[in-house]
């Protein structure tokens, strides 16, 4: 019986190559069909009705209520909205993503009477300045194949996520049905040292910058509450409530005070009303209704709610019919 040569090459007809290739290929682009089109399906039926950004962005230009609240977290914890008012606030949000969220909103077709504008020094800190508007409130959130571009990064974790014995835990912040957060962490757990280290660390962070009337934000904000006041909008500017420990920490700074008098000086100018709760929870039985140094617990919510209404007489007008 005659052997094949080792050294001898195998013979394989030119068609036949072409089809295992063909086939190879074909497999290849079936896979990564079936993996974009399984990763659609779990960001749409797994990750995004958990993901609290998601929701809060369709209750942007779903929601209609005759007063909406604007600002980044602390409005978004601090606001408690009902059947009259709605909170469109969220987490890590600037000037820049103030003026654009009221205006998507706007161009949905909502007709709001009033606006609760957050007014709070650290607007104008550093790191709210130089982080310019939020990728998702650019163009919308761009999608592919029904993804937002915003979790294109994270796929391959939530894989991990959905395929672990851990899946998708719910986290410790929640969103309301018309806007706003809530956590239950309570800022009185922690020794007072603890409280007075972190309320320092958090004031320094967020210490608005020197001439801050000079900045684009600050023209920005001047425009945004001129637009609103002219299309017969009232607003209420809200300067809103921090902890003891952080009022301590910035008591008599020069920077904190110049915000402040640039506030009331756009709702002198513009015929909006300027609302000062920075020390409206400032005794020591009020520690219990923060979360941190700067934000409040839904009990505390509840309670700043109602001082803010009856602070905005337009607000209080529509809320007591």
């Amino acid at each position: 019986m005659q052997t094949r040569d080792p050294a001898t090459p195998i013979d394989i007809p030119i068609g036949t190559a072409w089809r295992y290739l063909g086939i190879g290929l074909g497999l290849c682009l079936v896979l990564i069909v079936g993996f974009a089109f399984a990763t659609s399906w779990l960001v749409r039926t797994r990750v995004e009705p958990r993901d609290n950004l998601t929701r809060n962005l369709v209750q942007l230009t779903t929601i209609r209520a005759p007063v909406v609240a604007v600002g980044d977290s602390r409005m978004a914890f601090d606001f408690v909205p009902g059947d009259h008012a709605a909170n469109l606030s969220y987490v890590g949000e600037n000037i820049e993503d103030m003026n654009r969220r009221l205006r998507m909103h706007l161009a949905s077709g909502a007709t709001p009477k009033v606006v609760l504008l957050q007014a709070t020094p650290h607007l104008f800190s550093t790191y709210r300045l130089s982080a310019g508007l939020a990728d998702y409130l650019a163009e919308g959130d761009k999608t592919v194949l029904g993804v937002g571009e915003r979790h294109l990064p994270y796929l391959f974790t939530y894989w991990k996520l959905y395929l672990s014995s851990r899946g998708f835990a719910s986290g410790t912040i929640s969103l309301r049905d018309k806007g706003g957060l809530t956590r239950t962490e309570r800022f009185d757990a922690l020794t007072p040292d603890a409280r007075r280290v972190a309320a320092g660390a958090r004031a320094a962070q967020q210490m608005p910058v020197e001439d801050i009337r000079s900045t684009p934000a600050a023209r920005l904000y001047e425009t945004l509450v001129s637009f609103l006041v002219d299309r017969g909008i009232a607003v209420c500017m809200v300067n809103l409530p921090v902890s003891p420990e952080y009022l301590q920490a910035i008591d008599g700074n020069p920077r904190v005070q110049a915000a402040r008098d640039f506030y009331r000086q756009v709702a002198a100018e513009t015929g909006a009303r300027y609302i000062d709760l920075e020390r409206s929870l400032s005794s020591p039985d009020d520690l219990r209704y923060f979360t941190d140094a700067d934000h409040l617990t839904p009990e505390g919510a509840s309670v700043l709610t109602g001082r803010l209404i009856d602070s905005c007489p337009a607000a209080s007008d529509i809320v007591a019919r």
